[in-house]
């Protein structure tokens, strides 16, 4: 029999190109399947995985399914190829997703009343799912349920993958934060003293959660129908989350793309596990104002109480602001700090500020790195994020993101993504079991710093001619 002629050269070429993609998958071409998949967005980029640039004679328009990312960071960290036989929607994925969604919702909502509020992000369940799914992969067994139905699975269809791996993150990515409508349920309840039922706080939380504008819903809502701090707390609610939720839906949708998860199954996790965070979030919420006496309540809590709940104090005092005084009576023409309005203009031309930098010295490429609005945008945390806050950022975000990427790029490629995921993780965890065993015992540790005032003009009357000891006089 005559044998096959050979490939031509491009398909020799895709063909070797494809071995590699297959080797870097393996972290080095150890062939250990189980290794592969169950160390998901740590993929060891090799110089055999292969990469499109603008430089390649090569490259061609539409990029293939294993071509890598043009942006260097995401080549490094996101793996090439796919296998579409790998399962997804696994008994092991459901367990272990909506446990983690439930346990990071009521974790966040517990720590967000507290003093130094707390946000647990998902990547602590990230690595806190991989022993559990691998002992699940090797301890279940293989056993069919709801055999012959179209609802048949596995209890274990193979070792623990990559995929349920994603997705379980997508799960725990909904009890990451907080559920924004808690605002409004806490400062009926605790600062306006009107009672409102669970039913109607729950439809309220659902509402909101499954349908840039945080500011101006405020300022319309405030002008167009003054002295009614209820009503524009829930316009601001429901014309703010709106637009998040969309935007943090896409930032799954996008880490789906990397990953090679089907869409609908990405949908599908998404609202199944904001579904199970609205109800723990509300639950969790709840509880702790029906068993915490006088939560939120700075006056009547004792100094060293940690139940303050700065974040809803800023969502109360801006309803009294916006909508219970209106604006017009603080930045409009009524009022005091009308010159806050420039801000706006600020903020617009800046950008354009730094385009004009940029044409004038175009040799100066520093200029490029300049991005006002991450810049401005940053201090919308403010408050009730404190300076301890953006110091440690600063200092982490530099060292990692320019130093070591820098002057260490193998370094950085291997260890930057489990040193964000350990910082995080070791927070969660240590504050965690600093009140299972210190806060339950109510032992409280006075560190230096903790007790000062940072801002001690904050009480200070803001009306012309008030004469207060310690305080500016206004003229």
């Amino acid at each position: 029999m005559a044998s096959s002629p050979p490939p031509p050269p491009r398909q020799e070429e895709e063909r070797e190109q494809g071995q590699g993609r297959e080797e870097a998958h393996h972290h080095g071409g150890g062939g250990d399947d189980d290794d592969q998949i169950t160390t998901p967005l740590l993929v060891e980029a090799t110089t055999s995985t292969s990469r499109s640039s603008p430089g390649d004679e090569d490259s061609s328009d539409d990029l293939s399914e294993g071509e890598n990312s043009p942006i260097e960071e995401v080549a490094l960290t996101v793996p090439v190829g796919d296998d579409p036989s790998t399962p997804v929607l696994t008994f092991r994925m459901w367990v272990l997703g909506t446990a983690s969604c439930a346990l990071l919702s009521f974790l966040n909502q517990f720590f967000w009343y507290r003093k130094e509020p707390l946000t647990i992000t998902a990547i602590s369940a990230q690595i806190a799912v991989v022993p559990l799914g691998r002992l699940m992969g090797a301890v279940l067994p293989a056993r069919s349920v709801l055999r012959g139905t179209r609802w048949e699975f596995s209890l274990n269809p193979g070792p623990f993958n990559v995929k349920e791996h994603v997705l379980i993150t997508i799960f725990a990515n909904s009890g990451a934060g907080t559920v924004y409508a808690i605002h409004v349920i806490t400062a009926v309840r605790v600062f306006y003293g009107k009672n409102i039922t669970f039913f109607v706080s729950l439809l309220v939380v659902l509402t909101t959660q499954t349908p840039g504008l945080n500011i101006i819903t405020e300022y319309i809502m405030g002008y167009l129908y003054p002295g009614r701090p209820v009503a524009n707390m829930c316009f601001k609610v429901y014309g703010y989350i709106s637009m998040s939720q969309a935007l943090t839906f896409l930032q799954d949708f996008k880490l789906g793309h990397y990953m090679k998860i089907p869409p609908r199954t990405m949908f599908m996790a998404q609202v199944v596990g904001t579904l199970i965070a609205a109800f723990v979030y509300l639950g969790t919420a709840w509880w702790l104002m029906d068993t915490v006496p006088n939560i939120c309540n700075t006056e009547l809590l004792p100094s060293d109480s940690p139940w303050t709940c700065p974040g809803d104090h800023v969502f109360y005092d801006a309803s009294v602001i916006w909508g219970l005084i209106s604006p017009r009576r603080i930045f409009g023409d009524l009022g005091t700090y009308s010159a806050v309005n420039w801000f706006f203009l600020g903020g617009a031309i800046a950008p354009f500020l730094v385009w004009l930098a940029h044409k004038a010295f175009p040799g100066q490429s520093w200029i490029l790195l300049i991005n006002m609005p991450v810049l401005i945008g940053a201090t919308g945390n403010m408050p009730p994020a404190t300076a301890v806050n953006y110091t440690t950022w600063i200092l982490v975000g530099f060292l990692s993101g320019y130093v070591v990427y820098r002057y260490r790029r193998d370094w950085w490629e291997r260890h930057n993504y489990l040193l964000s995921g350990a910082l995080d993780a070791g927070l969660a965890f240590m504050a965690v079991l600093i009140y299972l065993c210190l806060g339950l015992e109510n032992i409280s540790l006075n560190w230096w710093g903790n007790d000062l005032d940072g801002c001690p003009l904050a009480s200070c009357p803001t009306a012309k001619g008030i004469v207060v000891e310690g305080c500016p006089v206004y003229t």
